[in-house]
Parts: C-alpha cells; structure tokens; sequence
C-alpha cells in the first residue's frame, strides 16, 4: 500500500514544482526537444546505413552475374585466339597474357 501512495505522490509533487516554476518546464521542455533531436539524428543514421546496405547489395546482385558473363566472354575470346595464333590463320604475337595482331 505505501508503494501506492509513494507512486500517487511522486506526480502531485512534481505537479506543485511545475506549478511554481515555469522555468523547470521550459528546461524539461527543451531537454525533451534536444533528446527528441538526437533520437532523429540516430534513427536518419541508421536508415541511411540501412539504405547503403540494401544499395551495395541490389548493385552487387546485379552486377555479379554480368561481371561473370563479361569474365567467361573474354576467355572464350581468349581461347578463340590462341587457336588462331596456334593454328596460324592469325598473324599476332603473344605478349604476356596479350595477344597484340
């Protein structure tokens, strides 16, 4: 029962405080303006992370395949080549991994 008490009292005390000192609401109430402030900042960060996440995600799923396709391209080319070179219907000369005609 006096835990009841302690918990109605709490609020009428706080109340009369306020009552008398507009200045502790205006501090409270700017206090609550400046937590509200960086809970936004928070949350904006958070969804920007968020979004840079799913960005750089869809990119890569996107151009994983391609790079791959671009990738089995030029070793097909490359093959293509060294067959021509190989079977000399193709004047060129191999520099390093290069095949220059």
């Amino acid at each position: 029962m006096d835990d009841t008490r302690d918990s109605i009292a709490v609020p009428r005390i706080v109340r009369m405080v306020i009552k008398f000192h507009p200045l502790l609401t205006i501090t409270s109430l700017i206090y609550r303006v400046i937590l509200l402030q960086v809970w936004i900042e928070e949350e904006v960060s958070n969804q920007w992370k968020a979004l840079k996440v799913y960005f750089q995600l869809t990119m890569r799923s996107l151009l994983d395949p391609i790079i791959e396709k671009m990738k089995n391209l030029s070793e097909a080319l490359e093959m293509h080549l060294h067959n021509e070179v190989a079977k000399g219907q193709l004047k060129a000369k191999l520099v390093g991994s290069v095949i220059i005609p």
